[in-house]
C-alpha cells in the first residue's frame, strides 16, 4: 500500500470485538523537533473508508499539549521500592530518579508517571488524595506529573530525585505503561528541550508490573471421617 511517509499501515487479521483493548507498537524517524498530534482510524478490508478515529493523547490522566520531541535522549534510571496498588497496602511507593544533565543552565523539570499514579508524599489526613504533591510547596501537580518550573543544573552532574507514589490496582489501559522524564518540556522553543527519555523498565530491565497479590498465605485444616 503507497502511504505517505507519516502514516503507518496495522493489518490486523483477526476480528476486532467492542469494549476489547488494542495495541501495537510502531517504529519511527522524526524529521523535526516540532511537537505534533497523533491520530488513529480504523477501517475494514472490504472499503478504503476510515471509520472511527481519534486523537491519541500523550497523558489519558490530563489533557496536556501534544507530544513533544526532545533536543536529545536523557540518560535515567528510574526504581521502585514495591508495586503492589495503594488499595492493597494503604501505603505509597518510595521512587528514586536519577538523570544525567547533559548541559549546564536553568530549565524545567517535567516527570510524568503512567495512567492512574499519582505523585505526593507519604499518606497523611491533611493532604488531598485526589493529588498529594499539590498539599507541598514547590510541588505543581496534576494526578500522575510533577514539574519543577525552575532547576539549576550542570553539565554531566547526576541528580537523584526521591518521590512518593499512589500506585493504581490494574496496568494502564490508555497510554504507555511508561515514566516520561523530560528537561525543557515547558519551552516554547524546540532548541530549548534538553533531554527527555521515555523509561519503561527499572535498572534491572524489568517492567514496571503491577502486583496486585502479594505475600499470600494459605491456612487449611483437614479432617478425617470415618
Amino acid at each position: 500500500m503507497d502511504l505517505p511517509r507519516n502514516r503507518a499501515y496495522v493489518l490486523l487479521r483477526e476480528q476486532t470485538d467492542p469494549g476489547r483493548l488494542y495495541g501495537f507498537q510502531v517504529s519511527v524517524r522524526p524529521s523535526s523537533l516540532v511537537a505534533g498530534e497523533w491520530y488513529v482510524w480504523t477501517q475494514t478490508e472490504r472499503s478504503p473508508r476510515l471509520l472511527e478515529g481519534s486523537r491519541a493523547s500523550f497523558n489519558p490522566d490530563h489533557n496536556q499539549e501534544p507530544w513533544q520531541l526532545s533536543a536529545e535522549e536523557l540518560q535515567v534510571n528510574i526504581s521502585l521500592s514495591d508495586r503492589r496498588p495503594f488499595l492493597l497496602t494503604a501505603a505509597t511507593s518510595a521512587v528514586e530518579i536519577r538523570f544525567v544533565s547533559p548541559r549546564s543552565g536553568r530549565t524545567s523539570l517535567r516527570v510524568v508517571a503512567p495512567s492512574g499514579y499519582v505523585w505526593g508524599p507519604p499518606v497523611a489526613a491533611a493532604l488531598s488524595r485526589s493529588c498529594w504533591a499539590a498539599a507541598v510547596p514547590g510541588w505543581p501537580c496534576v494526578a500522575n506529573v510533577v514539574t519543577w518550573h525552575a532547576v539549576d543544573l550542570s553539565y554531566l552532574e547526576s541528580y537523584p530525585l526521591h518521590l512518593e507514589v499512589q500506585l493504581p490496582s490494574r496496568m494502564p489501559n490508555l497510554g504507555s505503561n511508561a515514566f516520561f522524564v523530560e528537561l525543557g518540556a515547558l519551552s516554547s522553543s524546540p532548541e530549548d528541550r534538553w533531554a527527555g527519555a521515555a523509561v519503561s523498565n527499572d535498572q534491572t530491565g524489568e517492567p514496571f508490573l503491577i502486583l496486585a497479590i502479594s505475600e499470600v498465605s494459605v491456612a487449611c485444616d483437614s479432617v478425617l471421617q470415618k
